[in-house]
């Protein structure tokens, strides 16, 4: 047996995707690897629920194209309106979001009465409404909620991981067209990741600690 011949027969595939690590480090900052965890269980285990994800702060700093870039790899996914999100939230009409992992909003400027009903919505595992006959039935939701925005401060949900991004931090992605070409890469790269973090809450993180 030719152990050498062996070892260099193997085929080692080297998967990179350095415009989508850049723009992931440019969201989550020096939390890159819980940025990690947060995608792959927001792709990967829809059973788990998850905090807020809350992303403000400057102009220019790619949250429109973090937004898009999710979208894409995760066909289950809803861009709405603040109003519509607030609406929703308010009257807990959630129908054709039943089926939607992601729910993003951007531009959100909510009012705190609407923060905490979309914090509690957040939580929720079961939607309950009434069928024709008038008889309560319970829907499965497993939403997660993303919201940027550009004001200065958390709007403040309860268990949420809030991250403040500043344009000065920031690494300029000059060629983002390459984040389509990257994203089976990508995919592939997280569907064999072993998570670096351990659950610590029914929405999995520490949201006391988490947040910038």
């Amino acid at each position: 047996f030719n152990l050498k011949w062996y070892i260099n027969s193997l085929q080692w595939e080297v998967i990179e995707f350095p415009t989508i690590e850049k723009l992931i480090r440019n969201i989550f900052q020096d939390q890159y690897e819980l940025g990690l965890d947060y995608i792959q269980l927001a792709i990967f285990s829809h059973n788990q629920k998850l905090p807020v994800l809350e992303i403000f702060g400057d102009n220019q700093t790619y949250k429109t194209t973090f937004i898009r870039f999710l979208k894409s790899i995760e066909l289950n996914s809803i861009c709405v309106s603040p109003s519509v999100l607030i609406f929703k939230a308010k009257n807990v009409c959630l129908n054709n979001w039943l089926n939607k992992r992601l729910i993003m909003c951007e531009e959100a400027l909510l009012e705190k009465h609407d923060v905490n009903n979309l914090s509690n919505l957040n939580r929720l595992i079961n939607i309950y409404s009434y069928d024709e006959n008038n008889e309560e039935i319970a829907e499965y939701f497993n939403g997660v909620f993303i919201i940027t925005h550009n004001q200065k401060e958390s709007i403040g949900f309860n268990e949420s991981i809030s991250i403040k991004l500043d344009r000065k931090k920031q690494k300029e992605i000059k060629e983002l067209n390459k984040i389509r070409t990257e994203e089976h890469s990508f995919i592939k790269f997280l569907s064999n990741r072993i998570l670096s973090t351990k659950q610590e809450d029914r929405l999995w993180f520490n949201t006391s600690k988490n947040s910038k």
